[in-house]
């Protein structure tokens, strides 16, 4: 048997083995929900994280196999350290044998003894899993300067305030807190679909789905943060009557579909909101299920249920939103101006659309433009997933494809044309007479703009890819200066490489020991504001130009064009 295939059968051996230890039974699924909640209460987030995987591999096996409780029960004596170390590992092994089986020089096995040990040799997997962990850091310190109460003060708030004390005046503070930091959240998820939106998701409609939602994590989020403010416990039982008839009364959707939909995010949430059919009941753990992304888990259960109906209701609309996206990070700059969906089918029927073009004015040079191709597809959680990307059919792939084919058309006359045309459309307040007398320059860079994909399996790619969170943090920074994007988008990967290291890891798994390496974060992004249009950089930049009487296009040595002809492109 090849070690792969033999480590295979070691783990989910070891899981069954763990299950029975545990044993299906409600006193065990609640040990093992408040030892995961009560890391985070307690303020251990590192802790509390490195628990969460036993959510997702144990729950669902412990609630399907339910039985009565026994006599009595000896969870306080299993070795936890060691079951808890096993769930981290699982899902890691698990994506390593995915990757070895897509690309067997990705992954090298070895045995020396009882020891197997399994080394990543294509580190762009790693890379792309600390590239989310760094989004998630990001995202958290941007919330945090959002927010109009310091962690102190909230927390101040909510250790003096009981637990939903409404007749206490400092409950309306703390909700009007609690529901910005959850609209802040949900800005965070996969939020591509208007709440109001009526595209159908089965037996009721994204709109019905995203009420209740919205209504279950702000519940979550009360309880998360009054449990961490007073040191509480923070597992909450609710019955399937309490709970649907509470959110019915509160978003006005029928109490049968808020049934339906309540047991839809149970299914879906990994273990966070868990459903036990057999005694009528929910428990949730508010810590846990806050933290994860509810939208693109429902939109991916959805989506594994009727994929022809979900994507002839959504793609479109997902598509699009990420597309206007991306135009608005850049448009939102006055030296900015965006172009979508730009039709080329009747240059070349093989040609695919120019998805963002955006083009922006650089005194002395001319213009720059970003040729971003976008790809929003539903986020990837286990290495199975990320993997769709590559391939044939794989987004990456294509979008790299596509890219290959704009550069082409884009260095030809018709489209030397074409970029010409739209310069002169979307600058026409400019004085190109005074400011390019002698012609001018664009320089356009290509870029892949993805929901999540920072490039992962693309390791030797010519074209930047990052997602838009990314790059949304990049660009808002930026002031408008192009140079600063550029900057950002060509050391991106050089920088996620720098903040983490390879960590060695072990498991014993029966007589043998199965060593590996897992990424460890050593340090995290920082993107600072920088300055540009604010300070008058562009304009004093177009003052130098025009009182030096340089121009970039006058360094080239173009000769036997007529001056107010000149024009050249570079295509990066």
């Amino acid at each position: 048997m090849e070690l792969r295939t033999y480590i295979d059968t070691l783990i989910d051996a070891e899981l069954e083995k763990n299950i029975a230890l545990l044993g299906p039974t409600e006193v065990a699924l609640n040990f093992l929900l408040e030892l995961v909640e009560q890391q985070y209460s307690h303020g251990n987030f590192e802790a509390g994280e490195t628990l969460r995987p036993a959510l997702d591999i144990y729950t669902p096996k412990i609630i399907n196999g339910l039985k009565p409780e026994p006599a009595s029960t000896g969870l306080t004596t299993l070795d936890w350290p060691k079951i808890f170390s096993f769930s981290s590992a699982y899902y890691h092994i698990r994506d390593l044998i995915y990757l070895s089986f897509d690309n067997p020089e990705a992954v090298e096995w070895s045995k020396i003894d009882s020891t197997i040990s399994i080394k990543l040799r294509d580190t762009s997997f790693s890379e792309q899993i600390v590239y989310e962990h760094q989004l998630f850091a990001l995202n958290s310190a941007e919330l945090l300067d959002e927010i109009s109460l310091s962690e102190d003060e909230f927390h101040e708030l909510l250790s003096t305030t009981g637990r939903w004390d409404y007749h206490n005046p400092n409950m309306e503070k703390i909700l009007t807190e609690i529901t910005f930091r959850t609209n802040k959240k949900i800005q965070g998820f996969f939020s591509y679909i208007s709440e109001d939106s009526e595209a159908s998701l089965g037996t009721y409609s994204y709109s019905e789905f995203y009420k209740v939602y919205h209504s279950l994590l702000t519940f979550a989020m009360y309880e998360r943060y009054h449990a961490s403010a007073n040191k509480l416990s923070c597992v909450i039982t609710l019955t399937e009557a309490e709970i649907s008839h509470e959110v019915s009364n509160i978003t006005n959707v029928s109490l049968e579909k808020c049934s339906t939909i309540l047991k839809d995010i149970a299914i879906s949430s990994r273990g966070t909101f868990n459903h036990i059919p057999k005694k009528n009941k929910y428990f949730l753990l508010p810590f846990s299920f806050s933290l994860k992304d509810g939208i693109s888990s429902i939109l991916k259960h959805c989506a594994g249920r009727n994929a022809d109906h979900f994507s002839g209701q959504f793609a479109g609309i997902i598509g699009d939103a990420l597309v206007e996206e991306v135009s608005q990070l850049f448009s939102q700059f006055r030296n900015f101006k965006t172009e979508k969906e730009i039709l080329l089918q009747s240059y070349d029927t093989s040609l695919p659309d120019i998805d963002v073009l955006a083009l922006s004015y650089e005194p002395s040079l001319g213009f720059h433009a970003f040729a971003c191709e976008v790809k929003n597809n539903l986020p990837a959680t286990w290495a199975k997933e990320y993997l769709k990307s590559k391939g044939k059919k794989g987004a990456i792939t294509k979008a790299l494809e596509q890219t290959e084919k704009l550069k082409d058309f884009l260095q030809t006359a018709p489209g030397i044309e074409l970029l010409q045309v739209l310069i002169q459309k979307n600058f026409a307040h400019l004085d190109f007479n005074r400011l390019f007398p002698t012609g001018y320059c664009i320089t356009v860079d290509f870029l892949i703009v993805t929901s999540q994909s920072m490039g992962a399996f693309f390791q030797d790619r010519a074209t930047a890819i990052l997602n838009n969170t990314m790059l949304r943090h990049i660009v808002s920074r930026s002031d408008g200066d192009t140079n600063f994007i550029l900057s950002h988008l060509w050391d991106m990967q050089r920088y996620i490489r720098s903040t983490y290291e390879e960590k060695s890891e072990s498991i014993d798994l029966e007589a043998t020991t199965v060593k590996f390496s897992t990424p460890c974060i050593k340090a995290y992004m920082k993107i600072e504001q920088h300055k540009y249009l604010s300070d008058g950089k562009l304009e004093s930049l177009e003052d130098k130009s025009l009182s030096s009487g340089y121009r970039f296009i006058d360094t080239l040595g173009l000769i036997d064009i007529a001056e107010h002809q000149k024009f050249f492109i570079t295509i990066r």
